[in-house]
C-alpha cells in the first residue's frame, strides 16, 4: 500500500485482533502469562487459541490448563465443566507429533527463576489421569471425598502413569499414596490410610519421602501411644528374617557370526542371603548379599564353577548390620522422638 499510514493501521489491527498470531505465538503468550502468574489473563488467551485453532493436536492440553486456571482462582464449578467437556472430546491424537507445533522461543523467567519453554507434550493419557486428579481435587475442596475417591482411583487406574524415569516413578508413587491417604483420613478411614503410606517408608534414594514418613507417623499416633508404637517396632527388627535366594542372574548366548547359530549359552546365577524386616504388614528387604557365584555353560553341563565373591558373614552379623540400618530410617527416628 502507498499509504504508510493506512498500512500501520491494518497491521495493528490485525495485531490485535490475533489474527497474525501464529499458534506458537499464541502459545507463548499463554506461557508467558503463565510464568507471571496472571491466571485470568492465562484463561482469556487459552481461549482465544481453542478458537483460532480448535483442531490444534495441543487443544486438550490448552483446555486442561484453562480447568487448572479456575481451579487457583477457586471458580470451582467452571473448573469441572471444563474438564467433564474435556473428556468427552474423542477426537485427540493417541501419539502426539512433536513436530506438528516446533516453538523455539527463548527460555521465559518469572522472579529470576526458570519457568519453562512453550513446549506442549503431554499424551492423552496424561491428559485424562489429569484430568480425573484435578476432578477428584474439586470434589474434595467440595467435601465430596467418596467421590473425589473415584474420581481418583479412575485416573490412577484407568491412565496410569507412565515413565522410563525412576526418579519420576519413585516420586508418583509418593504422589498417589500421599493423595489416597489424605482421602481415607478424611473419611476417617485411618487404616486404610495407613495401608497406602506404609509400603513406601524406606528411603529408595530416588525420591524424598519425608512428608510421606511424617504423615503416617501422625497417623499411627492417632491408633496408638507413643510408648506402644516404640514397643512394636522393637520388637519387629528384633525379629528379622534372613531367606537364602537368587539375587541375581544373567544369561549370555555366543553365536556363530557367519550362520548365527548359537554355540553355547552360559547362565551365571548369584546366590546369597536376602534381611526381611516385617512391620506394619509389609515386608521390606533391607539388605542382600552375594555369597557366591554359579556358572553353567550349555551345550557343555559339566562345565560348572562356583566362587565364593565376599567374605562370608553369619546370619546374626547380618540381623545386627541390618538393625543398624533401620534406626537410621526416618519412621524409627520419628516413633523415637515421640517418646522423647
Amino acid at each position: 500500500m502507498k499509504n504508510p499510514i493506512l498500512t500501520f493501521i491494518i497491521l495493528l489491527t490485525c495485531w490485535l485482533s490475533g489474527y497474525a498470531q501464529s499458534e506458537c505465538d499464541m502459545l507463548f503468550e499463554i506461557n508467558k502469562a503463565d510464568c507471571n502468574r496472571q491466571d485470568e489473563k492465562v484463561i482469556s488467551v487459552s481461549r482465544q487459541f481453542l478458537n483460532a485453532y480448535p483442531s490444534s493436536s495441543l487443544a486438550e492440553e490448552v483446555q486442561l490448563l484453562i480447568a487448572r486456571k479456575y481451579f487457583e482462582l477457586e471458580k470451582l464449578d467452571s473448573a469441572r465443566e471444563t474438564l467433564n467437556i474435556l473428556l468427552k472430546i474423542n477426537q485427540y491424537n493417541n501419539a502426539i507429533d512433536l513436530n506438528h507445533v516446533k516453538c523455539e522461543h527463548p527460555i521465559i523467567t518469572f522472579e529470576g527463576q526458570y519457568c519453562g519453554h512453550t513446549t506442549y507434550t503431554m499424551t492423552e493419557q496424561a491428559i485424562k489421569r489429569e484430568a480425573n486428579s484435578l476432578l477428584a481435587r474439586i470434589s474434595s475442596k467440595q467435601n465430596n471425598y467418596r467421590q473425589a475417591l473415584a474420581e481418583f482411583d479412575d485416573a490412577q487406574k484407568n491412565h496410569p502413569y507412565q515413565s522410563w524415569c525412576g526418579n519420576g516413578i519413585a516420586s508418583n508413587a509418593i504422589y498417589v499414596a500421599m493423595i489416597y491417604a489424605d482421602l481415607y483420613k478424611k473419611l476417617d478411614e485411618t487404616d486404610s490410610a495407613i495401608n497406602y503410606l506404609s509400603p513406601l517408608i524406606i528411603d529408595n534414594g530416588l525420591a524424598n519421602n519425608n512428608g510421606l514418613v511424617d504423615n503416617l507417623t501422625s497417623l499411627l499416633l492417632q491408633t496408638q501411644n507413643a510408648q506402644t508404637l516404640k514397643d512394636s517396632i522393637d520388637n519387629s527388627i528384633n525379629n528379622l528374617q534372613v531367606k537364602r535366594e537368587i539375587v541375581w542372574s544373567n544369561w549370555v548366548e555366543e553365536e556363530d557370526e557367519e550362520t548365527g547359530e548359537i554355540l553355547q549359552s552360559t547362565v551365571t546365577k548369584t546366590y546369597g542371603r536376602v534381611v526381611y524386616w516385617n512391620y506394619l504388614g509389609q515386608r521390606y528387604q533391607i539388605l542382600k548379599t552375594d555369597d557366591y557365584a554359579s556358572r553353567l555353560t550349555y551345550p557343555n553341563s559339566s562345565n560348572r564353577k562356583k566362587r565364593h565373591l565376599k567374605p562370608y558373614e553369619t546370619d546374626e552379623e547380618l540381623k545386627a548390620k541390618a538393625k543398624r540400618i533401620i534406626k537410621t530410617y526416618r519412621i524409627y527416628k520419628n516413633i523415637e522422638n515421640a517418646n522423647s
